[in-house]
């Protein structure tokens, strides 16, 4: 969608389109925050647009109150000063209730950005919570509250990069240094490197070996301890 700037005043005016306003659920009179981050990108966010403790009070009911969270110790997110890369890992984990479900969230209450990843993000998530569903690990039921609780989460809470030719241009490179690598990896850590990512964080310990490798200050989730390396 392009969107045309047009004279107001001293300044210049972007019209927002009824559809763009309708999905994010904006009506006359409400507040945007306006920020210029690492990509330079121009990010607008409508204030309180995404309910971190709401969302995590979801999580939790979904899960049946099995994980918890402390609501005083919740950070509210701010703009992307910092650049933290979250890969699939974390998030499918996050949202489903497994081994590492405690320690995801509890990164996730402690961050104080925007964190983001990669719109493969989308495949991969869908594609492991359609796995956990046809070996009988996710109810219908459960699939639909984790889809819908995912999609909340990319709306706001998470920010998602496009997999351009540049993402596919340093990939290629990973790989032709490290012939090892998955090339989920080199997707992930591509994406990371085209953002200037200052943290990598993973469940994914070869993920993190590469992360290391490559110079970021990477993040381990350690579900064994339930603390952050």
């Amino acid at each position: 969608m392009e969107l045309k700037l047009s004279k107001w005043g001293n300044s210049l005016a972007l019209r927002l389109p009824l559809s763009v306003t309708k999905s994010l659920h904006l009506e006359d009179g409400d507040t945007l925050e306006i920020n210029i981050n690492k990509l330079r990108e121009i990010v607008l966010t409508p204030i309180n647009a995404f309910d971190k403790a709401g969302f995590l009070h979801k999580l939790q009911e979904m899960h049946r109150k099995n994980i918890s969270y402390n609501l005083a110790r919740i950070k509210k997110h701010g703009e992307l000063s910092d650049m933290i890369y979250v890969d699939t890992s974390v998030i499918v984990t996050m949202l489903t209730n497994v081994a590492d479900t405690q320690i995801s969230i509890d990164w996730f209450c402690s961050l104080e950005v925007i964190p983001i990843s990669g719109e493969c993000l989308i495949a991969e998530f869908n594609s492991a919570i359609a796995l956990m569903q046809s070996n009988s690990q996710l109810s219908e039921r459960k699939m639909k509250s984790i889809l819908s609780l995912f999609e909340e989460l990319i709306s706001g809470g998470i920010k998602l990069l496009p997999v351009n030719r540049e993402v596919f241009k340093k990939a290629s490179d990973l790989i032709y240094n490290e012939p090892t690598m998955p090339v989920r990896t080199s997707l992930h850590l591509g994406i990371a490197l085209a953002s200037d990512a200052n943290e990598f964080v993973t469940l994914d310990a070869e993920q993190y070996a590469f992360a290391n490798k490559l110079g970021f200050s990477g993040k381990l989730l350690d579900a064994n301890k339930l603390t952050i390396k």
